[in-house]
């Protein structure tokens, strides 16, 4: 399979059909499931596209400081509530140095608290913020050193700063760079989503049978190349950064290292890193070789990478309000 072949439906999410009138007058699932679709999904799809394009009409930095606004809003509504709970105590559980200044922890949460809402809010500006000036892209020797070898590239990566920039790159240095998308609980996120895609140039699959199909393909041919996180949510909970837990046998990066074996393919971690306000750095760094190792070891090579640059950038980090210990 070419890259140019990609069919555009297989990039799309899969929406839930509209549940008929007939529900309205059926059993309690059947009224709550039309009831959702037609009334709650409507009333919030129409506040989340009003978000999404007022967003759009701002400048950036406007854009972004209301993000970071709104999130300072959103910790004094939900201070007590369990999301927020869970973050103060991953704080003291991975970074105890910190949480034991009332200062700084304090603060580490004020700054992660605002990167939280900057990441909602620039998703709208996306495209705008994958270029100069607002972003700078170091390493670039490492990824052109990875091409060099004639090998297929796999990046990962972690959910750190404002990661959807990715996108924006498709078109220049991650050149034919696909990655996997989780879809959104209702239509109307997923056409927002589609959309911003559609801008950007970028192309990502829904993950099931088919598409794995198409991914391995595009991988084992050495026509594309695979961009994919590590830190996803499953079965509620993070698995990497392992943190000193046992390693995960499913999940993100044990597909990357099968599809690496696969397809004979480098890993090339790569990263953004917010260095202030709306500007980023895009940081590619050292191929790994892991093909001639297990799982296991192979999954520690992973973890030795990123799991320092989490620890040490855990404020823009946004998987932490998701991990349970």
């Amino acid at each position: 399979m070419k890259f140019e072949d990609i069919d555009p439906a297989d990039t799309r999410p899969v929406l839930q059909p509209a549940p008929p009138l007939s529900w309205l007058f059926g059993g309690p699932a059947e009224r709550k499931s039309w009831r959702r679709y037609w009334i709650s999904d409507s009333i919030q799809g129409f506040a989340n596209y009003l978000t999404h394009f007022a967003l759009r009409a701002l400048p950036n930095s406007w854009a972004s400081s209301t993000g970071a606004w709104l999130a300072r809003l959103a910790r004094i509504r939900f201070r007590n509530g369990p999301f927020a709970k869970r973050i103060e105590r991953n704080l003291a559980w991975l970074r105890p140095d910190i949480a034991a200044s009332e200062t700084r922890g304090e603060e580490f949460l004020r700054q992660w608290w605002q990167n939280h809402g900057r990441v909602y809010a620039e998703f709208s500006i996306i495209d705008r913020l994958g270029q100069a000036p607002h972003l700078t892209l170091s390493g670039l020797e490492h990824l052109e050193a990875a091409r060099a070898t004639g090998r297929t590239i796999i990046l990962p990566s972690v959910h750190l700063a404002t990661w959807e920039i990715f996108a924006s790159l498709t078109s220049s240095c991650l050149n034919k760079t696909f990655g996997v998308f989780q879809q959104q609980a209702d239509r109307f996120t997923n056409r927002i989503v589609e959309h911003v895609r559609r801008r950007t140039g970028a192309i990502a699959f829904s993950p099931n049978l088919r598409t794995t199909k198409i991914i391995r393909e595009l991988l084992v041919s050495g026509e594309a190349s695979l961009l994919m996180f590590i830190d996803e949510v499953s079965n509620n909970q993070i698995h990497m950064p392992l943190f000193g837990r046992p390693a995960p046998n499913h999940g993100n990066v044990v597909n990357i290292l099968k599809l690496a074996k696969a397809s004979n393919a480098l890993l090339v971690p790569v990263y953004v890193r917010r260095i202030d306000g709306t500007l980023f750095e895009v940081v590619f760094n050292t191929p790994l070789e892991v093909n001639h190792l297990s799982n296991k070891e192979g999954i520690a090579v992973i973890n030795d990478f990123f799991e320092p640059l989490v620890l040490d950038n855990l404020q823009h980090w946004y998987m932490l309000g998701e991990l349970r210990r």
